[in-house]
């Protein structure tokens, strides 16, 4: 019996593998996408997720912050396009509020000295911002990010599977082996085989460490919880907070709260510590609100981030028809579609991987 001949095999449907399989099917490539922890009728993910092309205590812009963006915004207004499709973001922006003294000269300095697009950003005094948020925390301004993005991160990575899979993709949620051949990947379920792949693309974020070819990626899994609380009556704003974590609003009356950051982790549950942890973040940033919410749901998961905190896309060091799409950290979604043209144009047309995200950039592996 003949089995189906793909171009590309993806591992992993997170925002890393569709966006890589998106960019190989656009350019003709006929794609088999792998995920047992996927399905194309039950939707997975964290409930909302915050795209904030500034980072840490500094307000830094991140790595082709505008490039990144960009293709992140078409993609998603590519996805909403889609007759009879939901809302997958709101453009309410973010507002990062400095708590301290100390960090409002680190934003007042990334104000002027960082080179922001045009309408990306503005600073708010005190006074503005406790109009903006009621029930905020004492602050000593802040900025306020335009370009913001609160993103459905369940229904956009559904809706994302779901619309490659109309558009030709082929999908499997089950556990599938493989093997090298002299010119393809065997690829099996059960010691049953059922197809064979010409390239293979390993995008399963943390679990990328447990594919043997790439066990030496230098790796960092790290666990983060996330709450739901809801609130006692409506959430009088849209925006994104981005503070000592970030809250996000849901809908009328459910926030998110995340996250924590944990690396010696045990398990992959959700835990008492971590419902503690959240909410004392929660309880700092907004006082006003801490007593009048309840928790309603608490999730985790592990996200892979990088010694330099920047994303492992390209080929491996020994294998030529393999190659990797990983360590995008808390990231994922702003960087995702950007990386995937990259590594998808190295892949089809040869060009070369900038050398800071590229797998094989020293210190990628441990050989």
């Amino acid at each position: 019996m003949t089995v189906p001949l793909y171009n590309t095999a993806v591992f992993g449907a997170g925002p890393a593998g569709l966006s890589i399989t998106n960019y190989l099917r656009r350019n003709g490539e006929r794609v088999l996408l792998i995920d047992p922890n996927r399905s194309l009728s039950q939707p997975k993910g964290s409930p909302a997720g915050m795209v904030n092309p500034s980072a840490g205590r500094k307000a830094n812009l991140g790595w082709c912050h505008q490039e990144c963006y960009l293709a992140l915004r078409k993609n998603l207004d590519w996805l909403c396009n889609e007759p009879g499709s939901q809302k997958l973001y709101r453009s309410d922006g973010v507002i990062r509020p400095a708590i301290d003294e100390d960090l409002a000269e680190n934003f007042r300095s990334a104000f002027r000295e960082q080179k922001w697009p045009e309408g990306w950003v503005s600073w708010l005094d005190p006074q503005e911002i406790r109009e903006c948020i009621p029930g905020i925390a004492s602050n000593h301004g802040g900025l306020f990010l335009h370009c913001g993005l609160t993103v459905y991160v369940k229904e956009y990575l559904h809706a994302y599977l779901g619309k490659l899979t109309k558009q030709g993709v082929e999908f499997l949620g089950d556990n599938v082996s493989y093997e090298a051949g002299e010119s393809t990947y065997i690829l099996k379920t059960d010691q049953k085989k059922i197809g064979r792949a010409e390239k293979m693309i390993v995008a399963a974020g943390a679990d990328t460490l447990t594919f043997p070819e790439w066990n030496d990626l230098r790796l960092d899994p790290v666990k983060g919880e996330l709450v739901i609380y809801r609130n006692q009556g409506p959430i009088p704003w849209n925006f994104g907070i981005s503070a000592l974590g970030y809250v996000l609003r849901r809908n009328s009356d459910l926030l998110i709260a995340g996250s924590t950051y944990e690396r010696n982790f045990k398990d992959r549950k959700s835990s008492e510590e971590g419902a503690r942890q959240i909410h004392k973040k929660f309880s700092r940033i907004l006082p006003g609100l801490s007593e009048k919410v309840g928790k309603v749901d608490q999730l985790a998961g592990v996200r892979a981030t990088t010694t330099n905190h920047l994303p492992v896309i390209g080929p491996h060091y020994q294998q030529e028809r393999m190659f990797v799409f990983t360590g995008l950290g808390s990231k994922g979604l702003l960087f995702s579609e950007y990386l995937a043209s990259l590594l998808g144009s190295a892949i089809l047309h040869n060009t070369e991987i900038p050398e800071v995200v590229s797998s094989l950039r020293r210190g990628a592996m441990i050989y």
